[in-house]
């Protein structure tokens, strides 16, 4: 975390669950590293965010403000 770019609290969605887990999202190079807490060694998972897409998604219908979504030739979160 020391050579980061950007640290910060991010929620990601589980729409099995329908739920949102918060980890600590840190931004490095071209990805978004994710936390379960911030002295974890190790990220949990991570997204690749370099030329990638960003659309906002509907608030009523994931029930969080300011929510995106990441698409990219990878995947999409």
């Amino acid at each position: 975390m020391k050579t980061a770019s950007k640290v910060a609290p991010i929620y990601k969605f589980n729409p099995t669950m329908k739920t949102w887990t918060k980890y600590t999202g840190v931004l490095s190079g071209g990805y978004i590293y994710l936390f379960a807490k911030p002295k974890d060694p190790q990220p949990e998972t991570y997204v690749w965010v370099r030329n990638s897409d960003f659309e906002d998604v509907d608030e009523a219908h994931f029930g969080m403000a300011n929510a995106f979504q990441v698409k990219n030739k990878y995947s999409e979160t």
